[in-house]
């Protein structure tokens, strides 16, 4: 007898109905007596039977499928159609402003501006009157609330900002933007502080250009070192070294905070703000070329892009019944830890300096995996600017990846994100007119 079948008895026989007091009217289950069974028709004569059936995999394929989030598209406008009133006793944030005698839709569109100045994308509900955004890692939502005419003379619109993750500093930066942004009278300053925390945000691409030129010609200039001189650079070779092999331990262990913890480490290596320019350009080598003892962060690096955070779906597969919250919490740390990895990718490819056949074995590698970043531009904005940047390095460095986008028709590609950008993500805009740019002269070239 198998053990499906042992169970089934054992369930009719719990069911059965039983006689209860001395009239011998009143019949409940042995279950239900046991309290294995509860059931709110107890007074019922018999109970209906309820033996469960034989599990299939099309439950723990559907509790999979409806576990998995879906993908929304970000907004360029906010239409209101309504605006909640404030709720009573309702504690505001301390980021909150009152903008009197202004209609609701014209502060939302103050606010989109002021957004897309930022950099800063998401959705924007037309029924509740808010916004979720996104900008550089740090989660935030804009809430409008109206109080009544009952309450007040005139009209009265409150602008409400919180935080959800992300940096706590970069927030009230962009928050006070925001918030000047929704008074019509402080626009000015709103527009102008916002102009400033998105070249914060951006990262300020000219000086780290300027810098890599500068590196590039201090290389190539060959001057006469002191023995004082070798030995500073001794020194400094052990450092680099012994700073690149604690990013390498940090990723190799099995534990996802030291993996981030390694991966943003990595990113301020390659920039020119956070670190000096001698540890960028070997930090650079290392990523691009896989110099010294460090190839295991370049296959880190590829692999993250390529195949982006794999294990999250193995883990989904296997757990079925896992919380949303852990869902949640799992795909932040992907979502994360992949751009990470394209802005480290960016990063490196800006201030390589070395053989081009280097880049273009990498190029290989990561191609076609760019090019579906380009495709996701309307999910996620941030992603696409920064694959942007890569195959912009990568077609100034070589012709044969110029010809080869050429090919696969790149440039439409770029050229929907070049509209995306416009309408949402200036930084996806600007990367985009580059990437057009070069394959337009590689165009022409091969025409004549």
């Amino acid at each position: 007898m198998s053990i499906y079948q042992e169970r089934k008895n054992d369930l009719q026989v719990l069911v059965k109905p039983v006689v209860i007091g001395g009239g011998g009217k009143k019949k409940r289950s042995l279950a239900s007596l046991l309290s294995l069974h509860h059931d709110s028709t107890d007074d019922e004569d018999i109970l209906v039977d309820t033996i469960p059936s034989k599990p299939t995999m099309n439950m723990n394929m559907n509790s999979n499928s409806n576990k998995r989030r879906k993908v929304v598209s970000i907004d360029s406008e906010w239409k209101l159609k309504e605006v909640p009133e404030l709720p009573f006793l309702y504690l505001k944030e301390r980021t909150s402003v009152v903008v009197m005698n202004d209609e609701p839709q014209r502060i939302a569109s103050r606010i989109v501006q002021c957004a897309k100045k930022m950099n800063a994308y998401g959705q924007y509900c037309t029924t509740k009157a808010k916004a979720t955004l996104t900008l550089d890692e740090m989660k935030f939502t804009i809430q409008l609330f109206k109080v009544s005419e009952k309450e007040r003379t005139n009209k009265c619109v409150i602008v409400e900002i919180q935080r959800t993750n992300g940096s706590s500093i970069k927030f009230h930066k962009t928050a006070r933007a925001l918030l000047n942004a929704a008074k019509e009278k402080d626009m000015i300053r709103g527009s102008s502080s916002s102009a400033a925390a998105a070249q914060e945000t951006s990262g300020s691409s000219s000086s780290s250009s300027d810098s890599n030129s500068h590196l590039v010609q201090s290389l190539s200039q060959p001057r006469l070192q002191t023995q004082s001189d070798e030995k500073e650079n001794e020194k400094q070779m052990v450092v680099f070294t012994h700073t690149l092999e604690v990013v390498d331990a940090l990723l190799k262990k099995d534990r996802v905070d030291a993996n981030l913890l390694g991966m943003e480490s990595l990113q301020l290596l390659t920039e020119h703000r956070s670190s000096s320019d001698a540890m960028v350009q070997f930090a650079s080598n290392v990523v691009i070329a896989g110099e010294q003892q460090f190839e295991d962060i370049q296959d880190t690096i590829v692999s993250l892009i390529e195949n982006g955070c794999s294990s999250s779906n193995q883990d989904e597969e296997s757990s079925p019944n896992k919380d949303n919250n852990n869902n949640s919490a799992e795909e932040d740390y992907c979502r994360k830890i992949h751009t990470s990895a394209l802005s480290i990718l960016s990063n490196s490819l800006k201030n390589f300096v070395g053989n081009n056949s280097v880049v273009q074995s990498l190029a290989d590698r990561l191609f076609i995996s760019l090019l579906g970043e380009l495709k996701r531009a309307d999910v996620t904005p941030q992603n696409a600017c920064l694959a942007c940047k890569c195959l912009e390095e990568f077609f100034l460095k070589s012709a044969v990846l110029r010809n080869r986008g050429l090919e696969l028709d790149v440039y439409n590609v770029i050229s929907n994100c070049h509209n995306i950008g416009i309408t949402s993500y200036p930084l996806l805009k600007s990367a985009s007119d580059k990437v057009l740019q070069t394959l337009g002269e590689a165009k022409e070239t091969n025409t004549k």
